[in-house]
């Protein structure tokens, strides 16, 4: 915060408290967030820098700001849909299959059935990544009490949903001349982000996705998925999904993987 402050740093943790109202409760979360835009105020820099010196113990914020009416237990929809794919990482985790096999089986489900989620899908490659230790980024999903496997896709699904996000502002903040920076003490989140900048073609400072994704996997199969994705990426490009739909697809996936799950063995 002293650092932020500053150095006029504008900090957005709206996603932090609509899981932190997921998690608890709304009201929890309201007075968390009330007490973060209290101490957000700008003016008390030189405060917060003598704190975090070690010069005073306590600071003085000023009057606590008023409790805002906000429902952030409200579904997020990139959320949503996020938890739909966090699920199906899980269900192919569960099956037989290799771990290059169960990615582009990812990659297949999501350019035919759903939506192409690239956040998603780069966190689902360091997931099952040959080249390095594996990455428990989906916790329980072998519990033997299986409702835990949906509370470690719940959690899963938020992690992939602060990539998105991040991509999200990034992409609007270059039309805005803003730089925006994910603050994570999350490492393997930290590691997967600037992968989510990469394009086809590497730049200065910005290999391309290729080129990231080989530190993940073999060279032949990097190549073999960045064409799949990229492939699947232009199908996807202006292309309207579900609009025959009646049911929400969303609610339609969420409900049969819950219950796939549930009555999955670990």
């Amino acid at each position: 915060m002293a650092f932020a402050q500053a150095v006029n740093f504008n900090i957005e943790p709206g996603l932090a408290f609509h899981e932190l109202a997921q998690r608890e409760n709304n009201q929890s979360a309201l007075n968390e967030l009330r007490w973060f835009r209290t101490a957000d105020t700008g003016g008390h820099a030189r405060e917060w820098i003598d704190l975090a010196l070690g010069h005073k113990t306590s600071i003085a914020t000023g009057e606590i700001l008023a409790e805002e009416a906000l429902d952030l237990t409200a579904p997020i929809r990139r959320w949503r849909c996020n938890y739909v794919v966090a699920m199906k990482i899980v269900e192919l985790e569960l099956g037989p299959s290799k771990p290059a096999d169960k990615l582009m089986a990812l990659l297949d489900w999501m350019n035919e059935d759903f939506l192409l989620a690239s956040p998603a899908l780069i966190f689902a490659a360091r997931y099952w990544a040959p080249n390095l230790p594996r990455a428990r980024l989906i916790k329980h999903v072998k519990a033997p009490d299986r409702s835990r496997v949906l509370k470690g896709a719940r959690n899963a699904a938020w992690d992939i949903t602060y990539l998105s996000e991040f991509i999200r502002r990034v992409s609007d903040g270059v039309a805005k001349k803003e730089q925006i920076v994910l603050a994570t003490g999350d490492r393997l989140l930290a590691e997967i982000a600037p992968i989510l900048l990469s394009g086809r073609e590497g730049e200065e400072r910005h290999p391309s996705l290729e080129e990231s994704l080989s530190r993940w996997w073999p060279a032949k199969f990097t190549s073999r998925f960045c064409d799949a994705f990229f492939e699947a990426a232009e199908q996807a490009a202006g292309r309207s999904r579900w609009e025959n739909e009646t049911q929400d697809p969303v609610d339609r996936f969420t409900m049969q993987f819950e219950q796939d799950l549930l009555a999955s063995k670990p």
